[in-house]
């Protein structure tokens, strides 16, 4: 049973899921020097920049976790970078 502010919802089994693979194949990335992981997404250093030193990246291209408030905080720390 899950209850909620809008009642209660009874199931057999409850399915939570976040996160999705990065869309960055058709990019070319590989041609820049951008490390990707195995799964496509963008890797990057605390900063936000990928391996190249001018190319920065930001939300679920990234291998950082898939939340809006994770993407809205790097947002915000590219902004002032």
């Amino acid at each position: 049973m899950l209850t909620t502010a809008h009642g209660e919802l009874r199931a057999d089994k409850l399915l939570v899921a976040t996160g999705r693979a990065p869309n960055t194949r058709k990019l070319a990335l590989d041609a820049t020097g951008v490390t990707l992981t195995p799964q496509g997404a963008i890797v990057i250093d605390p900063g936000m920049r990928t391996s190249v030193e001018h190319i920065y990246a930001a939300g679920d291209c990234t291998d950082q976790p898939q939340f809006v408030y994770v993407a809205a905080a790097a947002g915000t720390r590219a902004r002032s970078t």
